[in-house]
């Protein structure tokens, strides 16, 4: 038994004890304080990067990369914000208008859901001042998580929370988006995608079933391995060195879902391949962590599992008389040995998020802060490249990130004229087949339907988590919705309007679906993982009744978050306006709207461009080309939902 396991303690008051025992434990919410500041450490560097590169950069470079990044929104801005023409549905891009509406509604939950978590934080707090709602007195860092609640109080708090979150998640990820998605059945007829034609990217279909579910086995299996090895060396090596750890487990995780679940995915006919990926993801992010603690954990099922016999050795006098002529008093050794019972900790919940918040936090630093600064020079590197050694970089560049739309590379005018000499005089730009400019965002909504299940689960529990969560998303929507921009200026000029747009509606297909058809897998994860929690504070206190506590939570979990997705989900052809079903459908619609548009209201106010510092950097580029698109971004809406109106 070591003391230290289990505990929390504050240094430096058991420093010397522990260093003169040659053991190691962090003092008090270290482990969970460091990732928190190495995330705003990276922000901040990345921020006075971009600052120093504004400062020294030249005026010619930085007026070119402006007005470059200002007709790339504005292109984007208006080739999402109008599917709808005054002669019906625009047949050019149902599919982009249906994704971005899907993405940008995840980014308003993500913010009202963060809002909701920060005074969840606040009440996590107040409510472990009281003795009777926790299992230690001072918590540190901790005290603004779920981890060591127990009782009822903080069992009905849960309760609330997640009931009211899942309202806000189905009310502005699938109530508003429906409300607004292109559903005609002659454009949906005209315009749906083959799923499986015309995709070079798929692996061939004659792999067997045993192929394809060995595959899925393994992928299962090596992140059991990872995060049992994790498990063992968070608990019982006593690294000194343990964020390294936590980081390197979260650069593993980046690796799964960013490559290995995606390819592995391709062994799948098309139609299956999205929720394959969340699923999986899921399985990697959530379900085998949670199955490596509980089977690896002291504080879980540890000892059960591998029983400990304990073998206590003693001495003992006896009286004895080897002789008639007299008796002494002999010592004998002795032992016994014994199983001692096991005894549930009710600390499992708390061991799970304690472990693995650390890595979620470095993950989320990787997505929301690291990748999308390498995104965002490579948007900026590969436009234009000048020199010989950009343009090596831009290929190369190119060439590993294969079809993704930020690795797009802009010829120059000269190749382009060397280009137009060499083409057929037959062919136009209409007609040119060019499969350079193929590219793929269909893992886009998947990994955004993973950001929600965190946020509903591990961003619940630590909202400090959720921030960094909601942080990352809108960044990635903002740099997807400048990277659609970029595409479409360099295809529009390279093949034409039309099969510029043919390519991007085939590179979204029918991704923005996503979210709604793998609801119930999402609703069924976050149900497995709070019931854990609510088994553990009810259990502390009432062991008869956790068992109990837990399958209540999980079944309501289920039942109110698939019937309010059930009860609200948007059908216009066969609602009936005086039924309380369209009733209620307009009030959550309205709603809805009101948040989404309160959103991106105030980004829109922080990333609004001063009109006359535009006006004047293009003037002084002399071009009147670019002079006039810049123009038009001033009045374009920096979000397609924000002009929803309910009559």
């Amino acid at each position: 038994m070591n003391i230290l396991d289990g505990n929390l303690f504050g240094c430096p008051l058991l420093t010397s004890d522990v260093s003169s025992s040659g053991s190691s434990a962090s003092c008090g919410s270290s482990e969970l304080e460091t990732p928190l500041y190495v995330w705003l450490v990276v922000f901040a560097v990345v921020l006075l990067m971009s600052c120093a590169l504004y400062r020294f950069c030249s005026r010619d470079l930085y007026l070119r990369v402006k007005q470059s990044v200002s007709e790339w929104w504005s292109t984007s801005c208006r080739f999402v914000s109008s599917p709808v023409s005054s002669g019906g549905v625009s047949a050019e891009h149902i599919n982009v208008y249906n994704s971005m509406t899907i993405i940008e509604c995840v980014s308003s939950v993500s913010v009202a859901l963060s809002i909701l978590f920060i005074v969840v934080m606040f009440i996590y707090a107040i409510m472990k001042t009281q003795e009777s709602n926790t299992t230690y007195k001072i918590q540190y860092l901790f005290s603004t998580t779920a981890s060591y609640l127990v009782g009822a109080a903080p069992t009905v708090l849960l309760f609330l929370f997640l009931t009211v979150s899942g309202g806000i998640t189905v009310a502005l990820c699938v109530v508003l988006p429906q409300s607004k998605v292109v559903m005609t059945k002659e454009n949906i007829t005209a315009h749906r995608i083959d799923a499986d034609s015309n995709d070079h990217q798929t692996v061939t279909f004659n792999y067997s079933l045993i192929t394809q579910v060995s595959l899925q086995i393994v992928v299962t299996v090596v992140a059991l391995a990872t995060n049992y090895g994790f498990v063992e060396i968070f608990y019982f090596s006593k690294t000194s060195n343990l964020s390294a750890v936590q980081f390197s487990l979260a650069v593993v995780k980046s690796i799964f879902t960013s490559f290995i679940i995606p390819y592995s995915g391709k062994f799948l006919p098309k139609s299956s391949r999205q929720l394959y990926t969340v699923a999986m993801t899921i399985i990697v992010s959530v379900v085998a962590p949670g199955l490596a603690i509980f089977l690896t954990s002291p504080l879980c099922l540890r000892n059960k599992i591998i029983r400990t016999t304990v073998n206590i050795s003693y001495d003992y006098d006896q009286f004895v008389c080897p002789n008639r002529g007299g008796c002494v008093w002999q010592l004998y050794p002795s032992s016994i040995t014994f199983t001692p019972p096991w005894f549930y900790s009710y600390q499992c919940s708390s061991s799970f998020l304690n472990s693995y918040l650390p890595s979620f936090i470095y993950l989320y630093m990787i997505k929301g802060i690291i990748t999308p600064t390498l995104n965002l020079l490579a948007v900026i590197v590969l436009t234009g490249a000048n020199s010989n050694y950009f343009k090596r970089a831009s290929a190369y560049l190119a060439s590993i990130r294969g079809h993704s739309i930020f690795y797009v590379y802009d010829k120059d005018e000269h190749e382009n004229q060397i280009e137009m000499h060499t083409v057929s005089p037959s062919l136009d730009k209409t007609t040119k087949p060019s499969e350079e400019y193929t590219t793929d965002v269909s893992e886009v909504i998947p990994g955004l339907c993973i950001d929600i299940t965190l946020l509903l689960t591990f961003g619940l529990a630590f909202p400090l988590l959720a921030v960094t969560i909601t942080f990352s998303v809108i960044v990635n929507t903002l740099l997807l919705r400048l990277a659609v921009g970029r595409y479409i200026c360099i295809m529009s000029k390279e093949v034409g309007h039309v099969i510029c747009y043919e390519r991007l509606e085939n590179a979204f297909g029918d991704s923005w679906q996503c979210l709604r058809r793998s609801w119930w897998i999402m609703t069924l994860f976050i149900g497995m993982f709070w019931s854990l929690f609510v088994n553990d504070m009810v259990g502390y206190k009432n062991p008869s009744g956790a068992i109990a506590a837990a399958i209540i939570i999980f079944t309501w979990i289920l039942f109110a978050f698939i019937s309010m997705q059930t009860v609200l989900e948007f059908d216009s052809t066969t609602s009936d306006e005086g039924s309380y079903r369209s009733r209620a459908q307009k009030v959550i619609l309205n709603l809805s709207s009101s948040i989404h548009k309160s959103v991106w209201f105030y980004i829109e106010y922080i990333l609004r461009v001063n009109r006359e510092t535009v006006v004047v950097a293009i003037n002084d580029s002399n071009d009147v080309r670019i002079n006039d698109s810049r123009e038009s971004i001033m009045t374009e809406t920096i979000s397609p939902l924000t002009a929803v109106r309910i009559q």
